[in-house]
């Protein structure tokens, strides 16, 4: 059922056009409102807020596992999934990068202010890419879909209710560190694997990196646009967008294996 899921969704997320098509009709941040206004401790609304209905989500889903063959389970991931993936259009980003490295006389830009204008976008969209799908389908394969009710709340509880020393700022560090390791051998395993690996050997030790940053070195290394060696800007974005697109298909074949191996 999980392999199922990640295919629906996939092909959803892919396809869709207009409104998300479950958080148009449910929002969570009444329910993160409501604890917000009860008093107590960081850690006591973080479990109100997170731990509970995560394991209440583990229960129900546990218990409907068996009901139908597993269509009430398949329809509960799905919704769950589904809510927690951001809908981003890469086509439109990547156009309207392309049109601002375009200089007045209609010819590529290439200067060192091009340059760093594209580093940043590289940077965003390659984390904002992650984040709309890759942790959501990450935790659903680890813990089904209160694996991923837990990690869309902790991200909400963070926007919402955390701060500087919030637990859920930490708890949704670890969240993404974890996925994007597999994500970028993903990249790796998609591009240049050399040059991809190297970037991720560099960063896998060290917890003091952030996840964009890692992410955008591993995807840089796996289009082979590297500093020496790095490609024509209008180049680079062709390479990086082929591997973003690509990449959601690679999460794919990794629920089909887990599937074949029986998790």
């Amino acid at each position: 059922m999980k392999f199922l899921t990640v295919l629906i969704v996939v092909l959803i997320q892919q396809n869709w056009v207009g409104g998300h098509p479950v958080r148009d009709f449910v929002n969570i941040n009444g329910w993160l409102d409501w604890v917000a206004s009860r008093s107590g401790s960081d850690p006591v609304r973080f479990s109100i807020a997170v731990i509970l209905p995560f394991l209440l989500l583990l229960w129900i889903s546990i218990t409907l596992a068996g009901w139908l063959f597993g269509a009430f389970y398949l329809v509960l991931s799905i919704a769950v999934v589904l809510y927690a993936i951001e809908m981003i259009d890469l086509d439109t980003r990547f156009d309207s990068q392309r049109m601002r490295l375009t200089s007045q006389d209609g010819s590529p830009a290439d200067s060192d202010e091009a340059r760093r204008v594209q580093d940043q976008f590289v940077a965003d969209t390659v984390y904002d890419s992650f984040r709309s799908v890759v942790p959501a389908l990450f935790w659903f394969l680890l813990l089904g879909p209160a694996g991923t009710l837990a990690y869309v709340l902790c991200d909400r509880y963070d926007q919402r209710l955390g701060d500087s020393d919030s637990i859920a700022g930490l708890v949704l560090y670890w969240m993404e560190w974890i996925p994007a390791r597999v994500c970028a051998v993903i990249y790796a395993l998609l591009g240049d694997f050399r040059q991809g690996i190297d970037a991720i050997l560099e960063t896998a030790s060290d917890t003091t990196i952030p996840v964009s940053s890692t992410l955008s070195d591993t995807a840089r290394g796996a289009i082979h646009s590297v500093e020496g060696s790095r490609l024509p800007l209008a180049a680079e974005l062709n390479e990086l967008q082929w591997l973003l697109e690509r990449s959601i298909w690679g999460w794919v074949g990794l629920a089909a294996l887990l599937a074949i191996l029986g998790w």
